[in-house]
């Protein structure tokens, strides 16, 4: 009982923490904000105060979801994600942060037009990961106390995917115009080019995300017909990245509830079945194992019983340390992007058929490999920081050099067989890659690929609106669940309808 209680102080106080003010509040105005501000000097503002909120969520709400972790104090979904607020953080943190990215979409100055392209990105990177939580938003009228617009109505998910994709289109025109250079950018190191990059692969995720209500065919192959004008990333390097922030309220690592998790048994036994290196920096060795051959486990979803040292937790140095630096925050990996264009080509959304497909296929594994292994080595290299302060070696063996002929021959690897055997293919290794990232999720959510297993139920299709939005814009929370239907878990929202 005390230790229920004290995980549910703790995150009524991550709440607070983010929230700072009641929900009304954050959807429309932010009191801390200056009235006269640079806008370049809120960049680091918006990237810092969504960070925290992206790597929680993920850890601690959708990695239960795909089988990457397992709590087994956690007996039925509902419960869990009551007790959770599930997605409150992401909500209170996004709306906080639109006030500042609507400031310096409006506030910028002539030549400043690259920082006002990045606003755009940001509030499309944003949004995105909302309305793929909850489906229906406050959107076009969110943000807009300062015109007294206190209680912003929902807009439809069809057509906030419409502002998105527009605001991306045009973040894309105004990216490299600009005759100020960017500045206070902590994400993609003030690179003009790079946010353009990441603006157009976010626009190939989002388009494949609504695939199912809208084909993306004609976008897509504008797209890749034309690299000068959409350029996409073309390595780990070009990822948009964020480290963890020493600041954040953090449970040693900035992570919580980490003390009943362990990792998903589908998860590591797929991982093994490949003999997949990344299991090293994704988990640690149990201290118990069952067999000495055997030096990873993971527990069945929905386990009933706490493993002991029988399963695998999280590997040392993400789950003790503050100043490692090894687990980042990244907003979209190059090795998603290949996987989605491997899949539009297998769908046949762009021409190139499974010849290209299957090349874009292999650089997505290679990709998330390459950057896994790096973070591993800084990792080991880095060492942990105990709670005296004193440096620590890691002990964890580096993984190997990439080497593709070795893994990509593997059956249940190599790039083979039905359309339909392909296209699990992809998602099984994008499943593998995406590991502590919402999208994920959605992505299983929208495939149903690769196949996993639930005791309970299966996961929810939606998240449940904020109590806090019930009560203070009432009016319009209850247009909204009389449009998309009941606010609750099995709801579905428009892009899975």
């Amino acid at each position: 009982m005390m230790s229920i209680l004290k995980k549910s102080i703790t995150l009524f106080l991550f709440a607070c923490f983010f929230a700072c003010d009641d929900e009304f509040t954050e959807l429309n105005k932010n009191p801390n904000l200056p009235t006269k501000v640079p806008p370049h000097s809120l960049l680091v503002t918006v990237q810092n105060g969504l960070t925290g909120p992206f790597i929680t969520t993920a850890f601690d709400i959708t990695n239960k979801m795909v089988n990457y972790h397992e709590t087994a104090s956690i007996k039925k979904w509902d419960f869990f994600l009551s007790r959770r607020r599930a997605g409150e953080a992401w909500w209170n943190a996004q709306y906080g942060q639109l006030t500042n990215l609507l400031y310096i979409y409006d506030k910028v100055g002539k030549g400043e037009e690259d920082l006002k392209g990045v606003a755009l990105v940001l509030k499309s990177w944003m949004y995105y990961y909302a309305t793929m939580l909850y489906g229906d938003l406050p959107y076009s009228k969110a943000g807009k106390a300062q015109q007294d617009i206190n209680k912003p109505p929902f807009d439809p998910q069809e057509k906030i995917f419409q502002g998105i994709l527009a605001d991306l289109e045009e973040a894309n025109n105004l990216l490299g115009t600009g005759k100020i250079p960017l500045r206070g950018d902590g994400l993609l190191g003030n690179n003009e080019v790079r946010w353009k990059k990441f603006a157009n692969s976010l626009k190939v995720r989002i388009l494949i995300a609504q695939s199912g209500k809208i084909d993306p065919s004609a976008e897509l192959q504008k797209m890749i017909a034309d690299p000068a004008k959409y350029p996409l990333m073309e390595s780990n390097e070009e990822q948009p990245v964020r480290g963890l922030l020493g600041g954040y309220p953090r449970n040693k690592n900035g992570l919580y509830f980490v003390d009943d998790v362990y990792m998903g048994k589908n998860f590591i036994d797929k991982l093994l079945e490949f003999n997949d290196e990344r299991i090293r920096m994704y988990a640690a060795e149990a201290e118990s194992p069952e067999s000495p051959t055997k030096k990873y486990a993971g527990i069945p979803s929905g386990s009933r019983t706490t493993p002991g040292g029988k399963a695998s937790k999280l590997p040392v140095f993400v789950f003790e340390s503050l100043t490692n630096g090894a687990l980042e925050s990244v907003w979209m990996q190059y090795a998603e992007l290949q996987f989605l264009l491997a899949e539009a080509a297998e769908q046949g959304w762009i021409n190139g058929g499974s010849a290209l497909a299957e090349k874009y296929y292999n650089e997505g594994i290679r990709a998330s490999y390459e950057y896994q292994a790096e973070r591993l080595a800084f990792g080991i290299k880095r060492g942990v920081v105990d709670e005296k302060g004193e440096k620590k070696a890691i002990e964890i063996k580096p993984m190997t050099p990439w080497e593709d002929a070795n893994y990509l021959a593997q059956e249940g690897v190599k790039y083979k067989g039905t359309s339909a055997e392909k296209k699990n293919l992809i998602a099984t290794q994008k499943w593998l890659a995406l590991y502590n990232d919402m999208e994920s999720y959605f992505s299983w959510r929208r495939t149903q690929l690769p196949a996993l297993e639930f005791t309970d139920k299966r996961p929810p299709y939606r998240f449940e609106y904020p109590v806090n939005e019930r009560i203070f814009n009432k009016e319009n929370y209850d247009n909204a669940v009389s449009a998309q239907g009941a606010d609750n878990w099995t709801t579905k929202m428009w892009v899975l309808q």
